[in-house]
């Protein structure tokens, strides 16, 4: 969706009719060695909000903060912890109002736990450029509160070797980042329908994993 640059009668963007829907968190193994990102697990919070009716507009919202790196072994351990950073920190951070525009203050908490649900409450800073363009704001702040399901941990097929069993390499992969044991199976990651590696996901269900 683009954004609009002709004159509205809106004065600011209403983030206090933002309502949250069901967010996700997800994390991901991977490395950069030309971009300098070090292996390791990088997790991601996507948390959407209902379509807004704005200015005769209906659009998509949503905040995101990607790349942090809590220091958790155990993905139930995010009970209690926090994000905080800015743009200028390893956590890149955004509003989705038809586009993206950066966080400049991230605080993220991550409170209760049901299951592999989290009641996370974020209270953030955009550099809102605006959606129809007067109505900008370089500190437009945005809190909010929802539940969010930890969908669990992706595994690249290239950070695996070619040779042997690539479950087991996969399993001894996440093994140097997180407890497996804590993680109900590991399968084929169905985000995508390439053959892409795998998803180790916080299940109920015990399965081997060296089938």
């Amino acid at each position: 969706m683009r954004r609009h640059s002709v004159p509205s009668d809106a004065k600011r963007f209403p983030t206090e009719r933002l309502r949250p829907r069901r967010g996700e968190i997800y994390a991901y193994i991977f490395e950069n060695p030309l971009a300098g990102v070090p292996l390791g697990v990088y997790w991601n919070f996507f948390l959407p909000f209902r379509r807004l009716k704005y200015c005769d507009e209906v659009i998509d919202c949503a905040l995101l903060a990607d790349w942090a790196t809590p220091d958790v072994r155990d993905w139930r351990d995010l009970e209690g912890t926090s994000l905080e950073g800015t743009a200028a920190r390893m956590i890149e951070g955004s509003l989705y109002v038809g586009e993206h525009d950066p966080l400049t203050r991230i605080d993220v908490r991550i409170g209760e736990r049901r299951g592999r649900a989290f009641r996370v409450r974020w209270d953030v800073t955009a550099g809102f450029e605006g959606f129809f363009g007067d109505d900008a704001d370089p500190a437009l702040r945005v809190v909010s509160e929802a539940w969010m399901d930890f969908d669990g941990i992706s595994i690249d097929r290239d950070l695996l070797p070619a040779e042997g069993s690539l479950k087991r390499h996969a399993a001894a992969l996440a093994q140097k980042f997180v407890e497996v044991s804590a993680f109900g199976i590991l399968q084929r990651n169905p985000r995508t329908h390439e053959d892409r590696g795998f998803l180790l996901r916080p299940t109920r269900s015990r399965k081997r994993w060296d089938r």
